[in-house]
C-alpha cells in the first residue's frame, strides 16, 4: 500500500516543483515582463532548467539513428515527431525534415516513396500513409512481396 500511495503522490510533487519554478520566474520577471514573454522564451528557461544537456543530446542520438520497426505509420510518424521537437538544430528546411523522415522508414516504404518527389513533409507522410495501406490489402488478399518470397534451390538430376 505504501508505494502505491508513493506512486499517486509523486505526480504532485513534480507539478509542485514545475509551479514553483514559475512562481519564481513570474516574481523575477514581474506581471508585465510575463505577459510580455514569448513562448520561445519560456520553453528555452524551461528547458534549461529541467532537461539536463546529456538527456537533449540522448533524444538526439535517438532521432538519428531512429528506424521504423514494427510501428505503424502513424506510430512512427508520432515517435519522430516527440524527438525532432529536440533536433530543430538539425532540421533547418522542409527538405532536411523530408530526408531525415523517409531514411527512418522501413525498406519496403522507401523503395515505394521518393522524397525528392515530395515538396512537403506532410506529403511524404501521406505517401507512406497509403503505402501502408496499400500493403495491408496486398497481406488481407494474401499476396507476398517479392523480397518476402523465400526461394530454395532446386536439385537438378
Amino acid at each position: 500500500m505504501q508505494e502505491l500511495e508513493h506512486w499517486l503522490i509523486f505526480p504532485l510533487i513534480i507539478e509542485k516543483r514545475y509551479l514553483d519554478w514559475w512562481d519564481a520566474r513570474k516574481q523575477e520577471k514581474g506581471k508585465e515582463g510575463v505577459k510580455a514573454m514569448m513562448w520561445q522564451d519560456f520553453k528555452a528557461m524551461f528547458l534549461q532548467h529541467f532537461c539536463p544537456q546529456s538527456a537533449i543530446d540522448k533524444i538526439k542520438e535517438e532521432f538519428l539513428t531512429m528506424r521504423q520497426k514494427d510501428e505503424s505509420i502513424d506510430q512512427i510518424t508520432g515517435m519522430f515527431f516527440d524527438r525532432a521537437k529536440f533536433c530543430t538544430d538539425l532540421l533547418r528546411t522542409e527538405r532536411d525534415w523530408i530526408i531525415r523522415y523517409h531514411l527512418m522508414l522501413k525498406a519496403e516504404y522507401r523503395e515505394y516513396i521518393t522524397p525528392s518527389k515530395c515538396e512537403t513533409l506532410q506529403a511524404l507522410i501521406n505517401w507512406a500513409r497509403e503505402r501502408e495501406m496499400e500493403l495491408l490489402r496486398s497481406i488481407e488478399r494474401g499476396e507476398k512481396r517479392k523480397a518476402e518470397v523465400i526461394t530454395t534451390p532446386v536439385k537438378v538430376e
